[in-house]
């Protein structure tokens, strides 16, 4: 079911894909990315399912992918353990609910390889489905490319990782994703805006352009979409709190302008278009908690990251 491991080429990009327990909507997936990668590019799956039917399913697909099956729990954790084993310079990342454009890594591979100061490109997430009376796909919309050269514009950049692409010395210099934030972990969100804020606070340059492009089919409906937004809340909260911790004084100013964002009322950049944002109070709450919990939760100064542990 994997195919032979690729020799590192020039301008060859590695796609990590984290999965748990969606073998349908990855397999639909993997052919989207199957049809745009090119000589020499890779994909490796990372599966955190709770049983084999994922990996009997892209076995059955009989798609060219590289398999890794992780005994940890995650999406930060699996796309570090997929980066690990990767073979290229270039890395790509997107979920398992999500299709890629056809040039989509034709068009990463052209921002990467443009600026050599860039660590971390983030591209469009569209939704496959919109009923903003019913709920909401979580998405991202960039009007026009715009860079990021220093900590102090980093609300400028706040991409997903359903469309990211990094460069591994980027990725080493930083000590990879935070662990500990990201879906699954035991701080919920917030592991790529970590990553972004960290690199430009140490030199690299952040971008984002709508030429690259995700079609999202993560439907919520407005019950499921609130505890998700309340996650994303509580995991930004902690995130911004770790870097004050690390960073100091900057990120003052990065925090009161995300207040008075939020204060004046404006719609979240992951919820744009669908209707007036509810329950915005109880997200600020959850911002509150996760900036407590992450001032509380200790960090290796060294790394910039999390020290690992649990929840409890």
């Amino acid at each position: 079911m994997t195919v032979p491991v690729p020799m590192p080429c020039p301008n060859g990009i590695s796609v990590v894909v984290p999965t748990r327990d969606r073998p349908d909507r990855l397999v639909d997936a993997l052919r989207h990315l199957v049809d745009c990668i090119e000589a020499g590019d890779e994909i490796i799956v990372v599966d955190q399912s709770s049983g084999e039917a994922t990996a009997q399913a892209i076995r059955r697909a009989g798609l060219p992918v590289r398999y890794l099956r992780s005994g940890g729990v995650g999406v930060a954790l699996a796309r570090n353990e997929g980066i690990q084993i990767s073979r290229h310079a270039w890395i790509a990342t997107t979920d398992d609910d999500c299709r890629v454009a056809h040039d989509w890594l034709r068009q990463l591979r052209r921002v990467l390889a443009g600026d050599r100061r860039i660590g971390i490109v983030f591209g469009e997430v569209r939704a496959a489905e919109l009923d903003p009376e019913r709920g909401f796909t979580p998405v991202y919309h960039i009007a026009e490319p715009r860079i990021a050269t220093r900590l102090a514009e980093r609300n400028r950049v706040q991409g997903l990782s359903a469309c990211m692409g990094l460069t591994r010395t980027a990725w080493q210099a930083l000590g990879g994703f935070d662990a500990m934030l990201g879906a699954g972990g035991p701080l919920r969100s917030g592991a790529e805006s970590d990553l972004a804020l960290r690199a430009l606070a140490n030199g690299f340059r952040v971008f984002e352009t709508p030429a690259i492009c995700v079609v999202h089919d993560g439907f919520r409906c407005w019950g499921e979409g609130e505890r998700l937004l309340q996650r994303y809340a509580f995991g930004t909260g902690a995130m911004f709190a770790k870097n004050l911790k690390l960073q100091g004084f900057p990120l003052v100013a990065l925090i009161v302008d995300l207040a008075r964002r939020w204060a004046s009322g404006g719609a979240s950049p992951h919820t744009a278009g669908h209707g007036v944002p509810r329950a915005r109070w109880r997200r600020g709450g959850q911002f509150a908690a996760g900036f407590v919990r992450g001032l509380a939760w200790p960090i290796d100064r060294r790394s910039g990251l999390f020290v690992v542990r649990n929840a409890a």
